[in-house]
C-alpha cells in the first residue's frame, strides 16, 4: 500500500518548495495524508492520475493556495469529503474523470475561480449542484448517469462556453434549460436518447459554434430551430431518425463549415435547402434513403471540399450534378446501385483528390471518365463487377498514390497497366480472379510500398514479376492457392519487411523461408 505523505514527497523529489508542477501518476497511491502538500506555495499544477485512491479526505490539499490545475482522474475514488477543495481558491482546472463517486454540491465548496470542470464517467444526480461556480467556462459531464434535468439547473453559469452531456439517458430537455447561457459556444448532446429538440433551447445562442446532436432518436426538427445561430460552424446530426428536412431550416447559417446528416432516413432534398451555405466545406448525406438528386442540388455550395452521398438508393447521377463544385477534393458516391456513369460526370471536379465509386454495380471502367481529374491521388473502385481493364486505363493518373480494386471479377492484368503510376504507394487487387501474373505486370511501380494480392487464384509466381518493386514493404499472398515459392523468390526486394501467405509445402518450409530472409516478417495463415 502506497500512502502519499510529506515523507514520500521528500523522497520522491529533493527540492519540493520551489516546484511549479508535480506529476504523481501511475504510482499505485491508495491514500493521501492531510497536509502532504503544505508549504508548496509555488505549485501550480498537480496530477495524481491513474492510481488507486478510494477516498479523498478533507485536508488532502491544504496549503495549495497557488494551485491552478488538479487532475485526480482514473482512480477508484468513491468519496470526496465535504470542503476537500476549500483551500484551492485559485484553482482553474479540476479533472475527476473515471472514478466511482456520486458528485454532491458540498464537495465543490471553495472553487469560486474554477473555469474548467470534468467529471466524466462518475455519477451526477442533478445539474443544480454547479450553480455556484460563477466563473465556470467548460463543464464536462459525459457518461454521468444523468436522467432528469430541471429547467433552472444551469442558472448562474452565465460564463459557460462549453457544455458536454454526451452519453446520458436524458430523453427530454426543458426548453428553458439554456436561458441566460449567452456565452455558450459548444453544446454536446450525443447519445442522450433525445426524441425531440425544442427550438426554444437555442434561442439567443448567437455565439454557438459547435452543436452535436448525433446518435439520438430525433424524428423531426422545427423549421426555425437554427435560425439565430449566426456563428454556427459545425452541425452534427448523424444517426437519428430524421425523415424530412424543412426547406428553410439552414437559412442564415452563413458560417456553417461542417454539416453531417448521415445515417438518417432522409429520402429527398430540395436544392433550396442548401441556399446560403456559402461557407460549407463538408457535407455528409451518406447512409440515408435518398432516391433522386436534383441536377442543381449542390450548385450553391461553391466552397464545398468534401461530399459524401454513399449508400443511398440512387440509381442515376445527372451529368450536371457536380457542376460548380470546382473546390471539391473528396467525393464518395459508393454503395449506390448505378450500372453506368456518364463520361462527363466528374469533368467539373478539377481539384478532386479522392474518389470512391465502390459497390456500384459497374461492369466496366472507362478511362475517359477521369481524363480531366489530374490531381486525383486516391481512387476506390472496390466490389464492382469489373472483369477487364484496358492497358491504358490509368495512363493519365500520374499523381495517383492509392488504387483500390478489391472484390471485382478481374481475371487478367494487361502488361503495362500500371506503367505511368510512378507515385503509387498502395495497390489492392485482393479478392479478384487472377490466376497468373506476367513478367512486366508491375513495371513502373517504383514507389509502391504495399501490394495486396490476397484472395486470388494463382498457384505459382515467377519472382521476376516483382523485380520493379524496389521500394515494396508489404505483400499479401494469403487466401490464394499459392503453395510453392521458388528459391530466392524475394531476393530482389531489398526493402521488403512483411509478407503474408498461406502455409507452404515442406519443400519450402516455413523455417527455411524465415532463415533465408531474416529481415522479413512472415505471417502464415
Amino acid at each position: 500500500m502506497v500512502i502519499l505523505s510529506r515523507k514520500f514527497l521528500e523522497e520522491f523529489h529533493s527540492n519540493l518548495i520551489e516546484l511549479n508542477e508535480l506529476n504523481l501518476n501511475d504510482l499505485h497511491i491508495e491514500e493521501i495524508e492531510p497536509n502532504t502538500f503544505r508549504r508548496l506555495e509555488f505549485l501550480t499544477k498537480l496530477s495524481i492520475n491513474n492510481n488507486s485512491i478510494q477516498t479523498v479526505h478533507k485536508g488532502a490539499f491544504n496549503g495549495l493556495r497557488g494551485l491552478k490545475y488538479l487532475d485526480i482522474s482514473s482512480n477508484l475514488i468513491k468519496q470526496i469529503e465535504c470542503n476537500t477543495f476549500i483551500d484551492l481558491k485559485n484553482l482553474e482546472t479540476l479533472k475527476i474523470d473515471k472514478n466511482e463517486i456520486t458528485v454532491e454540491e458540498n464537495i465543490l465548496n471553495g472553487l469560486e475561480n474554477l473555469t474548467y470542470l470534468s467529471l466524466r464517467c462518475n455519477k451526477v444526480n442533478e445539474l443544480s449542484i454547479f450553480k455556484n461556480l460563477k466563473n465556470l467556462q467548460v463543464l464536462e459531464l459525459s457518461e454521468c448517469f444523468l436522467k432528469i434535468i430541471g429547467e433552472n439547473d444551469l442558472n448562474g453559469l452565465k460564463r459557460l462556453k462549453a457544455l458536454n452531456l454526451n452519453n446520458n439517458e436524458i430523453r427530454t430537455l426543458p426548453c428553458n434549460l439554456l436561458n441566460g447561457l449567452d456565452e455558450l459556444e459548444e453544446l454536446y448532446l450525443k447519445n442522450c436518447s433525445l426524441e425531440s429538440f425544442d427550438s426554444q433551447l437555442l434561442k439567443n445562442k448567437h455565439k454557438l459554434v459547435k452543436l452535436f446532436l448525433n446518435r439520438n432518436n430525433i424524428k423531426e426538427l422545427d423549421g426555425d430551430i437554427f435560425y439565430q445561430l449566426i456563428n454556427l460552424n459545425t452541425l452534427i446530426l448523424y444517426d437519428n431518425l430524421i425523415k424530412k428536412i424543412d426547406g428553410q431550416i439552414f437559412q442564415g447559417l452563413n458560417n456553417l463549415v461542417i454539416l453531417d446528416l448521415s445515417w438518417n432516413k432522409l429520402k429527398k432534398f430540395d436544392p433550396k435547402q442548401f441556399f446560403g451555405l456559402n461557407s460549407l466545406r463538408e457535407l455528409k448525406l451518406d447512409s440515408n434513403k435518398i432516391e433522386n438528386l436534383d441536377p442543381k442540388q449542390f450548385e450553391n455550395l461553391k466552397n464545398l471540399c468534401i461530399l459524401n452521398i454513399s449508400y443511398n438508393k440512387i440509381s442515376y447521377f445527372d451529368s450536371e450534378i457536380f457542376n460548380g463544385l470546382n473546390k471539391l477534393v473528396s467525393l464518395n458516391i459508393s454503395g449506390n446501385k448505378v450500372k453506368e456513369l456518364s463520361l462527363d460526370l466528374f469533368e467539373p471536379l478539377n481539384n478532386i483528390e479522392c474518389l470512391d465509386i465502390s459497390e456500384m454495380d459497374l461492369e466496366s471502367f472507362n478511362k475517359e471518365i477521369l481524363k480531366t481529374n489530374k490531381k486525383l491521388s486516391e481512387l476506390y473502385i472496390n466490389k464492382n463487377g469489373i472483369t477487364y481493364l484496358d492497358f491504358d486505363s490509368f495512363t493519365e493518373m500520374v499523381n495517383l498514390k492509392e488504387l483500390h480494386l478489391r472484390g471485382n471479377n478481374i481475371s487478367r492484368l494487361e502488361k503495362g497497366l500500371f506503367t505511368n503510376l510512378k507515385n503509387l504507394n498502395f495497390l489492392s487487387l485482393a479478392d479478384n480472379k487472377i490466376s497468373a501474373l506476367e513478367i512486366g505486370t508491375f513495371d513502373g511501380l517504383i514507389n509502391l510500398q504495399t501490394l495486396r494480392l490476397d484472395g486470388n487464384r494463382f498457384e505459382i509466381l515467377d519472382k521476376n514479376v516483382f523485380k520493379d518493386l524496389e521500394n515494396i514493404h508489404e505483400i499479401y499472398f494469403d487466401d490464394c492457392n499459392l503453395e510453392i515459392l521458388k528459391e530466392n523468390f524475394f531476393s530482389y526486394l531489398y526493402k521488403l519487411k512483411r509478407v503474408k501467405l498461406n502455409k507452404v509445402e515442406p519443400l519450402d518450409s516455413i523455417k527455411t523461408i524465415r532463415n533465408t530472409y531474416p529481415r522479413i516478417d512472415f505471417e502464415f495463415s
